[in-house]
């Protein structure tokens, strides 16, 4: 009898010990879904607060030389140890934009003028993802693998307005690869400035047709 006693206290020990574990792992699930969770909505406001400080420097500039100026600031101040230049398609090919006008940026941009054909400026902008210096490269990038060796770069397509307009291009020194959130970050960002880019333009259409149809372009 002491025996059969014995057996059901060590059955129900080893039952509650079973569904003790299985509440465990129940628990660590819910931990790690919490923990998850959490991750996610901090690292969204984070895109979130980056993008509205990106619209915000934005605000002042009354043109589109100005716009172009501030976006190639914003990353440098905000993106640790990072330089950054704006690619615009332009009719007869393209132009690059720097934050303010030191001998530093003109050396850059000829530099950059070289590497990049109006081809591979094209292929760039009209990505719908960012693209990675290696990308860059398959496209026909034409930097010497000297300067490569100490940089790391990413591009990133401002998007389209019925046409490709262009990218910003991001880049720093090799031991320091840009990060996926610091890149979703920036993604994030290039809608405000192509609104800002369509907003300029439109504006300036509309004066130009305005003046048409007033008379002020007509042959005297």
């Amino acid at each position: 009898m002491r025996i059969r006693r014995n057996e059901r206290a060590l059955r129900t020990i080893r039952n509650l010990r079973l569904r003790q574990k299985r509440y465990s792992q129940k628990i660590d699930i819910l931990c790690r879904d919490i923990v998850g969770v959490h991750s996610e909505f901090v690292e969204k406001l984070s895109i979130l607060t980056f993008s509205l400080q990106f619209q915000e420097s934005l605000l002042g500039a009354a043109d589109i030389c100005g716009i172009l100026d501030s976006a190639a600031a914003f990353f440098p101040r905000n993106l640790q140890g990072t330089a950054a230049a704006v690619f615009m398609i332009e009719p007869k090919g393209f132009d690059i934009h720097f934050a303010g006008s030191s001998e530093q940026f003109a050396i850059e941009k000829s530099r950059f003028e070289k590497w990049f054909t109006s081809q591979v400026v094209y292929e760039i902008s009209r990505c719908r993802q960012v693209c990675t210096l290696e990308q860059m490269l398959a496209m026909g990038l034409q930097a010497p693998p000297t300067a490569l060796k100490h940089i790391t770069a990413a591009a990133v397509p401002l998007g389209q307005i019925g046409k490709a307009m262009g990218f910003v291009l991001l880049y720093r020194a090799a031991e320091c690869p840009f990060t996926p959130q610091e890149l979703s970050r920036t993604a994030a960002a290039m809608p405000a400035l192509r609104i800002a880019i369509g907003r300029i333009q439109t504006g300036m259409e509309s004066r130009v047709h305005s003046s048409v149809v007033s008379g002020q372009f007509l042959p005297s």
